[in-house]
């Protein structure tokens, strides 16, 4: 947690979207619970859209997991679509109910200079390789029907599915991948054990094409399981 802060506030992000986050208040908590209101406090940024997932039992606690988008800038609307899985109750290290955690796609509108700017966020179905299943092809068919009508629109997060998959390509046809064919590997191998993370790309930044990349870059950072990937949009 602290590599992360400090990654952060070195950073100054406008806008954050993070995947297996939890968000409890109590300050009695471990700090990996109360994570958005860290990053919150970490780069003076005034609003959140937490989106729970399930309740998850880790560390001997039990607490919501999601996704959060966390802005400098007001979010004026949420919204949130399940991509699949199956709600309930799960423990951290079950490998067994991975495949059927449930996963959502949330999205904050966000007031930008008098614009509304789309950000979506979200976590892909797990498996044990990122090639195309049916599922996942349902889910990439969810997003694009999200985004495809939407302008200034930021889609990011951990797809869980290979960036050469149909499900990823189809979606290229409606957003740009800011990274694309840049990355050998999305994931940060000194926490990794598996030697097939190292080709692993799973993170992606898609944008609309009336936003310009200013600039973007993939930490290798020790702050995550997965690469920071980092973006400076002109809206």
């Amino acid at each position: 947690m602290d590599s992360l802060l400090d990654f952060l506030k070195e950073e100054k992000p406008d806008i954050v979207t993070t995947q297996e986050t939890f968000n409890e208040h109590d300050p009695s908590l471990p700090r990996f619970l109360r994570t958005v209101d860290l990053i919150k406090e970490t780069c003076g940024l005034g609003y959140d859209f937490f989106d729970p997932t399930f309740k998850n039992l880790v560390r001997g606690y039990k607490s919501d997991r999601g996704n959060a988008i966390i802005s400098r800038f007001p979010i004026e609307q949420t919204s949130s679509v399940l991509l699949g899985g199956v709600p309930g109750e799960y423990a951290e290290g079950d490998f067994s109910t991975y495949p059927i955690w449930p996963k959502k796609l949330q999205r904050a509108q966000i007031k930008l200079n008098g614009q509304e700017l789309n950000v979506y966020n979200l976590q892909g179905i797990w498996g044990t390789d990122g090639k195309d299943t049916e599922e996942r092809l349902t889910v990439s068919q969810k997003i694009i029907d999200e985004v495809k009508d939407k302008p200034r629109t930021i889609l990011a997060g951990d797809f869980n599915v290979d960036q050469k998959a149909k499900s990823m390509t189809d979606i290229e046809k409606y957003l740009t991948n800011v990274f694309k064919d840049e990355l050998i590997s999305s994931f940060n191998m000194r926490r990794k054990t598996s030697p097939g993370y190292a080709s692993a790309v799973v993170d992606f930044v898609f944008i609309t094409p009336d936003m310009k990349v200013l600039s973007h870059n993939a930490s290798d950072l020790d702050v995550s399981d997965h690469k920071p990937l980092i973006c400076g949009f002109e809206v």
